[in-house]
């Protein structure tokens, strides 16, 4: 636990010493609107020239990607994009793009639901340094209103100018790590800018660097959504604290900090580091076509562990990722995974 807490501080600290001296104080970027500094060690985003966000659309019947973006009718009435179906975002954290985890998520979720899946690449403004975390944070609040930006567009395109508040409920988002936060930004966005609410937030072990004891405007938080459930998996680690509840339902599999065949492997050191917070990925995935986990309300993971659970509320206890939807609680819930895939 000290070894991931020590990384996570050098992530942090490896931010450059000159925008520390020197900060900007606001930058704004057109229809996306201004950013201030907030906090003494996160950046300003940079340009969007530099962070290249990319938004690659799915759907079934269709093994290619179509990339779209929010001012392009042309382009987006060349694609398979249908507002009638659901839309469901996926986004990624830091260091990393959509050629890992988000496309057997991608591949899950079409096969469970005929909807329409975003792929969203911030690859070049999440990795801008090998380990410049800082600047990856600020760049998150940019990619958060450029989705927000896009889903206005895809809802106006629809619907004409004026648009439809109602149709919000439609869009979707499952974030891992700072895409958490950047979903919890594209959230804020609309409603601030547009009265437009997201029907839901799937938040996949929420960044706690930089996002720990901060306000509500700068990480996910349960308003940012009619419902925003949160699966905690490395709250000692690289996720957000186990005192802390982000969502209106938080999960905590395994009491949310040390996963079961995590072990530490020296000769795999960054996986070892980086296991228990990528399992939120996991567990999601198995829970869209293969696992459906009971989960249980308690004052802790031990009383759960000790049979010391409380009453599930009226309707039963929610289903930890995909069908979490499907019973309107709020609350912490813990639940017990297997060490191996498919977890349940």
């Amino acid at each position: 636990m000290f070894r991931k807490g020590v990384i996570a501080l050098l992530m942090i600290l490896t931010a450059q010493t000159r925008g520390w001296l020197f900060p900007k104080p606001e930058v704004c970027f057109n229809k996306y609107g201004c950013f201030k500094k907030t906090r003494v060690l996160a950046k300003l985003p940079q340009d969007p020239s530099v962070i290249l966000t990319k938004f690659h659309l799915f759907t079934r019947g269709s093994s290619q990607s179509t990339l779209i973006d929010d001012n392009n009718q042309a382009k987006l009435r060349a694609s398979n994009f249908k507002i009638a179906k659901r839309t469901i975002f996926v986004i990624h954290g830091f260091l990393e793009s959509i050629k890992t985890w988000a496309q057997p998520m991608k591949d899950a979720l079409l096969e469970r639901e005929d909807c329409n899946v975003i792929l969203v690449d911030w690859s070049k403004g999440a990795g801008s340094g090998p380990l410049d975390y800082a600047q990856a944070s600020g760049n998150a609040r940019l990619v958060g209103a450029q989705t927000a930006v896009l889903i206005k567009f895809l809802i106006s395109s629809a619907t004409g100018s004026s648009g439809s508040k109602n149709l919000g409920k439609r869009f979707y988002i499952v974030g891992f790590s700072l895409g958490a936060h950047v979903a919890g930004y594209a959230g804020r966005h609309l409603q601030a800018n547009n009265g437009i609410k997201l029907g839901r937030i799937t938040g996949l072990d929420p960044a706690g660097p930089l996002h720990i004891n901060v306000d509500a405007d700068l990480r996910l938080d349960k308003n940012d959504a009619d419902q925003v459930d949160v699966i905690h998996t490395d709250t000692a680690g690289f996720g957000t604290k186990r005192a802390e509840t982000v969502g209106h339902i938080d999960f905590f599999p395994n009491g949310g900090d040390k996963q079961p065949g995590c072990d530490f492997d020296i000769q795999d050191v960054v996986s070892s580091v980086s296991c228990d917070h990528m399992r939120a990925t996991e567990y999601y995935i198995a829970s869209v076509g293969q696992c459906s986990w009971k989960t249980h309300p308690c004052k802790s993971y031990n009383d759960c562990r000790d049979g010391k659970t409380l009453n599930c509320p009226a309707g039963g206890c929610p289903s930890m990722g995909f069908d979490a939807d499907s019973a309107k609680h709020a609350g912490r819930f813990y639940l017990q995974t297997k060490s191996k895939a498919p977890f349940c």
